[in-house]
Parts: C-alpha cells; structure tokens; sequence
C-alpha cells in the first residue's frame, strides 16, 4: 500500500486526500480493524503492520501528554498537536476522537477545523453530557443540541470529504434501541456519515443493533475480551472497528516487566530476548530512510546520522 511504503520510506507529511482515501474504503464493503495510535512511533508501527485506517483517542492523548486518566483535563489545542504527530507518522486516514467537542457548536466549528487542517480523515463527536461520572455513563445532550453541533462540524467542512461520525452514548450498553435508532436518524439528518455505537462485547446486542439500524453506515468499538471480531461485524453492515488502547495495553506488561527486572537486577541484559535491539529500535524510527535522504541531497559525511 503507497501509506504504509510512506511510512517505510519516511514519507510522513499527511497527505490532503486522507478523507477521500477513508470515504473510498468504506465503499469497499468490509469491516475495517483500525487501531489507535498515541504517538509518533505508534503511528508508524500501525502503518507498517499494513493497516489501511488509524485512530487518535481522547483517552490515548491524555496518557501520552499528560500521563493521566481520561479525566477532561485534556484541551482541544493538545488533542490537535498529538493527533498532527500521529497522523504524520502513519500518513493512514486517521480518524480523531474528539469528544463532546470541547463545547457547544461554536466551539465545536473551531475543533474540527482545527483536526482537518492537521491532516484528519474523519472526525468522531459524541453526544455524552459532560461532566461524566464515569467513562461509561449513559447520560446525554438533547438530540437537538446534538444536532446543532453537527450542523457546526457540517458547516465548518465546507463540502471538503471530511468523515464525520455521530456517536450515540450507550448504544451498545443500556440505551434502548428505539432511542438509539431515534437519535441515529436526527444524526444522519444533520450531516453525520456514519453513527458510532460504542464498545461491542455482546454479539446478540451486534445483531440487534445492526437490524435496528439498516441501512445506516455503522462504526463500533472492540475490547480485547469482546465476543465478536470483524468478520462478523462486517457481515453485519459495520464498516469500522476500534481497537482502543491495544497497542498500548499490549506494551504496558512489557514495560512493567522490563523496569521491574532493572531495578531488581541493575541489568536488562538478561532480558535481550525478548526486547528490540538497537538497530531494530532504530528502523522502526526511521533512520535508514534518513540515511537515504542524507546521501541523496549530499550532507557532507561529519553531518550524517549514524548508529
């Protein structure tokens, strides 16, 4: 694929396309696996392992800037900045969390623009109440309000292919499916793409939403111990699929354990086997691609990047 060979090749200007490329997948007919990405070093870790989609989450930028919970403590300025350096790296169609908006529609105009100049594909909005006592509170804005924000994001895409995704909170959990089918149809009607459902874990619950809402382009989300996988999904009509955090989930442990044995042996020599050595750490972050660039523009040898 061009976006992974970009990635491999330290091609990592996004590219303006990105939200015709994302609308031309989701036409394709399948349901697509999109992992998120946190950072720079994710970004191109997921566009080297082949994927054709990424995500940048609220929760996901909150750890890697601030080091803390998806607590609201994150501002729409850091979420832009993280997901521009996500969506660098990776050049995939990226679509970017945005949460509530960080506001009412006028802050939510701002929001989006501010995510499409950085290079999104898509933009995913969420019809929560803020504060939330907790990341699975059902509570939620008026499906007017909802919609008043939609019609922002509409306006301020100005006919651009900007991917807008209208979540309905609690979807997958304790919302009844009239509600849920409700809320979707005012959401399509105001301008949203796709609806997002939420965090899939029960297949029945996959089955019930998909029929309830026929016909309408659909997005979940997928936790490690959720009882579905894409295929299925895809069979059901879903085109997107969120993995959030599995990167990260998957690194945690590995973390842990590696400093865990440094501070209990003064070494990680022991631990060889199962780490990266230099040279891999150093592909995967680009630098024989660099090389390559500096022989091509003639730096002059003291200037060049070594191991």
């Amino acid at each position: 694929m061009q976006q992974n060979d970009n990635a491999r090749n330290g091609v990592l200007t996004p590219e303006s396309s990105a939200p015709a490329r994302l609308r031309a997948l989701l036409s394709a007919g399948s349901c697509r696996a999109v992992p998120e990405t946190a950072d720079g070093l994710m970004g191109r870790m997921v566009a080297i392992a082949g994927f054709e989609v990424a995500f940048v989450s609220l929760a996901g930028s909150a750890l890697n800037r601030l080091g803390t919970a998806d607590a609201g403590l994150l501002t729409a300025t850091e979420l832009v900045d993280n997901a521009s350096r996500c969506i660098a790296s990776s050049g995939l169609a990226t679509v970017v969390d945005a949460g509530t908006g960080f506001g009412n529609p006028i802050n939510v105009r701002r929001t989006v623009s501010e995510l499409q100049r950085a290079g999104a594909a898509g933009v995913m909005l969420c019809d929560a109440q803020e504060p939330r006592a907790h990341r699975h509170a059902t509570a939620s804005i008026s499906v007017a309000d909802m919609a008043a924000k939609l019609r922002a994001a509409v306006d301020v895409r100005a006919g651009a292919p900007l991917v807008l995704i209208a979540a309905v909170e609690g979807a997958a959990q304790a919302s009844s499916l009239a509600t849920v089918a409700g809320r979707a149809a005012r959401y399509r009607e105001a301008g949203a793409d796709m609806i997002h459902v939420g965090m899939l874990r029960d297949p029945a619950r996959a089955v019930a939403i998909a029929s309830e809402l026929a016909g309408m382009p659909l997005s979940c989300s997928l936790a490690p111990d959720s009882g579905i996988d894409t295929a299925e999904l895809g069979a059901l009509g879903f085109q997107l699929a969120f993995f959030p955090h599995c990167g990260l989930m998957a690194a945690v442990p590995a973390i842990e354990h590696t400093f865990a044995e440094l501070a209990r042996t003064g070494t990680v020599g022991h631990l060889r086997p199962h780490i990266a050595d230099f040279r891999q750490f150093t592909d995967i972050a680009g630098l024989p691609q660099v090389q390559q660039l500096e022989e091509r523009y003639g730096v002059p040898d003291e200037q060049r990047t070594t191991l």
